[in-house]
């Protein structure tokens, strides 16, 4: 566990610095969107993976901490990727953020909604583009609590991987495992450190 713990404190700062690199505005040329660590902004749409679900730090306080930049959370209990449509149109308008990092399609799985999952995660990110913002979607983490879920889960997830005008964290359905959740559906730290790590590279 030691191990672990000093490989991800390493990764933390291998990503701070690659992230403040990228976002630089005093380096050479750059990034291709010229942004900066004092202009970039994320905003997250999330359910409750997102909020930790009080058995965990959420994934976007980690990716606050990786990235060193503004990340605003909004995620909730229970959320389904049809809200996720409306959210993404007024927390774009609200914030103007650079970026929006979308982990949404777990409750439309466990409800069995895969074609409308999918189908309302490509609107958020024609949304995202069309208002000049850069979506980033996750794959879905495994449901260990049932194997129909997960199964739904993983449909969902390999339609993510197919979006359009989108960045998509697609490690995240592969490298959250079972043994990285606190309950039969919530990432325990571990798990939300590695969701964290992917939307990061995805950024």
């Amino acid at each position: 566990m030691k191990a672990i713990k000093a490989t991800l404190s390493a990764v933390f700062v291998c990503l701070s610095l690659l992230f403040t690199g990228c976002f630089d505005s005093s380096s050479s040329g750059g990034s291709s969107g010229g942004a900066d660590n004092e202009t970039t902004k994320i905003v997250v749409i999330g359910d409750s993976i997102g909020t930790g679900f009080g058995v965990a730090t959420g994934f976007p306080v980690f990716l606050r901490g990786m990235t060193g930049v503004e990340v605003i959370n909004n995620s909730a209990r229970s959320r389904r990727t049809g809200t996720g449509i409306g959210l993404a149109s007024s927390l774009i308008a609200q914030h103007s953020p650079s970026h929006l990092v979308v982990l949404l399609g777990t409750n439309d799985a466990i409800a069995g909604d895969v074609d409308g999952a999918i189908s309302n995660l490509q609107t958020i990110a024609n949304i995202a583009k069309d208002a000049g913002v850069t979506a980033v979607i996750g794959t879905l983490p495994i449901i260990p609590r049932s194997a129909e879920e997960n199964a739904r889960a993983g449909a969902i997830s390999s339609g993510i991987r197919g979006l359009s005008n989108a960045n998509i964290a697609a490690g995240i359905r592969s490298e959250v495992g079972s043994d990285n959740f606190a309950d039969d559906v919530h990432p325990n730290n571990d798990g939300q450190t590695i969701i964290a790590m992917n939307f990061a590279e995805s950024l």
